[in-house]
């Protein structure tokens, strides 16, 4: 009996240790591991803006310079920005966890949104699991530029979870978050992208981001994206209506071609346009024979716009007709041909192009020189170097492409070539940027010998690196007589986290002149920490240029108190500032600017008004085109209200503009009609 219990301890002791050996051996890996992180955040930590009397302390031996293949180690000590994306962009593809670790030390610490960007970037090449756990926080950063970075790589990953995450974005409450999530799946040629790009396009008030969501859809190269096309070709404003109608032939359905043949026949010129460059990328020999129909017309305004799209056909039925416009002597006919000939080589043409270069007429002349500049055969390299004399002069390299050389040679050619004043102008900000630390310190103990640009821009690009070893440098510029020189320096320390710069900042903004407060606007705007209540202060400014500066910056931070501060601003402002707030406002988003108008038709006087009805012209659509003709119709508004609006929908067009044009033009006096001239030439 008392064998078997001896055996049976012994073997329960066997399996716990073996249970302690399994335990430790992980734990040791993650201490090591954690170790690692700890050792970059320290270094990394190293590199922020410490206390004043901290920042002018330097250690007494300098640590080792790491080796050039040893990116991670470089990254932790880079000085510049530029110089921390150029090593992010360096780590590569790989399931590392030394690099995911470098990067997101890089993203926990930097207060540059530029680096932030390229950081993000860098992650969505890391293959490992914390790379994608991080880049599924960064899904909803509030820098537009790392969410749809850290979307767009979500989205191209094959793990489910990585494509629920973004499927789940696209129902965020941000609209732009929710956009650059369709935009990630239409781009990884996920099917939950079309539908969701339906379900997004009502809630898209902004311009340029419809403008990034027909994009994709026309980039996405699949009939599923015919249908939120056809809906924006019918809907949208005009210039949405006219990119939709250009995206049909970027996505190379050929079930198109019908649709955008009906704008070739019934289209305005803009439509004519649009649809006859699509057609030609869809189904180029069907494309050919609708538009030698155009070409050969009457209609002189849409002959001209057939041949500009014939040019960019590649077939022996086209260069045929190419060569015969260039004999023509017609020289509007032939400055369209050249103008396309010059984007795209065409050897067949070079004798006619020969021809033309050697006439004595400019507007032919110079674009068929640059026509034949395009042709690599040895005759038309002979007659281009013939004609325009081209002789290769040995010029010395810029200093920017010095700055960038870190060779010790390049460096001593900077310095001799910063002393040249007039080979320094203009470029003072970018060196400093971007040249070793050595260098730029040199040049600063130069700096009193510039003059006062030239000290500006030092102080700017000393502010843009975003090195702390510059803190004093920033410090001494905040004495410089020159006030472009000081805000530049207040710039950068405030970008390092000075504490110092920001109460300075925050005086600025108390300041009586209103240029100070505009400055020390821009100043709080650099720092993403700075409550919004400092910058609601500035948007109820008696300045309204303060007043529209604050509310631009106000709609990046906080959107949803940007319409009751804007119209909180309209309402307290005089009638003269009411105008020249609604003009500086036109820019902000559909979702700020529909309302303001609103009031300012309810409560502006007729100079108000007025520039109301210019600005609901401006934004087009359905909407507008609505409310214009209520003001037309509305008897208690004055004549020249109503003659505005009544100018307004005409030009907007469509069908309420043709249902009405009657009454439109008893209100105001219709455009005359002229012979277009439509200069392709440009």
């Amino acid at each position: 009996m008392a064998e078997p219990a001896l055996g049976r301890a012994l073997t329960w002791q066997a399996w716990a240790l073996a249970a302690l050996l399994a335990t430790i051996v992980p734990s040791l890996r993650l201490v090591l591991a954690h170790a690692g992180i700890g050792l970059q955040r320290e270094r990394v930590a190293a590199r922020q803006p410490r206390p004043e009397r901290d920042l002018i302390v330097e250690p007494s031996v300098a640590a080792p310079t790491p080796s050039e293949d040893d990116v991670s180690a470089r990254l932790a000590i880079a000085e510049t920005a530029s110089e921390r994306c150029e090593l992010l962009g360096r780590l590569g593809q790989t399931s590392d966890p030394r690099a995911t670790y470098a990067i997101t030390g890089m993203l926990d610490h930097s207060v540059l949104g530029s680096v932030r960007v390229c950081a993000t970037q860098a992650l969505a090449a890391q293959t490992n699991e914390e790379a994608q756990s991080w880049l599924t926080d960064l899904s909803d950063d509030p820098l537009a530029e790392v969410h749809s970075s850290a979307l767009s790589a979500l989205a191209a990953r094959e793990d489910p979870r990585a494509r629920a995450a973004v499927v789940e974005a696209t129902h965020a409450e941000n609209v732009d978050i929710r956009l650059s999530a369709v935009i990630a799946l239409l781009q990884a040629r996920r099917e939950e992208g079309f539908s969701a790009a339906l379900a997004v396009m009502p809630s898209i008030e902004d311009r340029s981001a419809l403008s990034s969501l027909i994009d994709a859809l026309g980039e996405s190269h699949d009939p599923r994206a015919l249908q939120p096309l056809q809906e924006l070709i019918d809907s949208a404003d005009r210039e949405s209506h006219l990119q939709a109608i250009a995206a049909l032939g970027e996505l190379g359905v050929t079930s198109a071609s019908t649709s955008l043949e009906r704008f070739l026949e019934l289209g305005s010129s803009q439509e004519f346009q649009a649809a006859a460059q699509a057609l030609v990328k869809l189904v180029p020999e069907r494309a050919l024979a609708k538009l030698r129909l155009a070409q050969a017309s009457s209609d002189e305004e849409r002959a001209l716009l057939a041949l500009g799209a014939i040019a960019s056909l590649d077939s022996p039925p086209a260069l045929a007709l190419l060569k015969e416009q260039l004999h023509s002597g017609d020289e509007v006919r032939e400055a369209i041909v050249l103008r396309h000939l010059a984007r795209e080589a065409r050897p067949e043409l070079e004798a006619e192009l020969a021809e033309l270069a050697e006439s004595d007429e400019p507007s032919l002349k110079n674009p068929a020189l640059r026509a034949l500049a395009k042709l690599d055969t040895p005759s038309a390299r002979a007659t281009t170097e013939r004609l325009a004399a081209l002789k290769q002069s040995a010029l010395p390299r810029s200093l920017v492409a010095l700055a960038r050389d870190r060779s010790d040679a390049a460096q001593a050619e900077l310095l001799q070539g910063i002393s040249d004043p007039a080979r320094r102008a203009n470029t003072l900000n970018f060196v400093a940027e971007l040249a070793p630390a050595s260098t730029v310190q040199r040049i600063v103990t130069e700096v009193a010998s510039f003059g006062v640009d030239a000290q500006r821009e030092l102080i700017q690009g000393v502010a843009q690196r975003g090195d702390p070893h510059f803190s004093e440098v920033l410090r001494a510029a905040l004495h410089n007589e020159d006030q472009g020189t000081r805000n530049a320096a207040l710039q950068g320390l405030l970008q390092l986290g000075d504490e110092a710069a920001l109460s300075e900042a925050q005086r600025m903004a108390r300041a009586s002149d209103p240029d100070e407060r505009a400055v020390a606007l821009d100043l709080l705007a650099l720092r993403t920490d700075t409550a919004v209540p400092e910058l609601e202060a500035l948007a109820s400014d008696s300045d309204v240029g303060v007043v529209s500066r604050a509310l631009h910056v106000i709609e990046g931070r906080a959107p949803e108190r940007t319409l009751e501060l804007a119209s909180r601003a309209f309402r307290d402002a005089s009638p003269e500032d009411r105008v020249n707030l609604l003009s500086n406002l036109s820019d902000l988003k559909n979702g700020v600017t529909r309302p303001l108008y609103e009031i300012a038709l309810r409560e502006g006087d007729d100079d108000a008004v007025i520039e109301a009805v210019h600005a609901l012209a401006a934004l087009e659509g359905p909407e507008s085109a609505q409310r214009l003709l209520e003001l037309v119709s509305d008897s208690h508004r004055s004549a020249e209200v109503r003659g505005e609006a009544a100018s307004g929908l005409r030009d907007l067009g469509g069908p309420l503009a043709r249902a009405n044009r009657a009454l439109l033009d008893s209100l105001s006096e219709p455009p005359h009609t002229e012979n277009i001239t439509c200069d392709l030439t440009r």
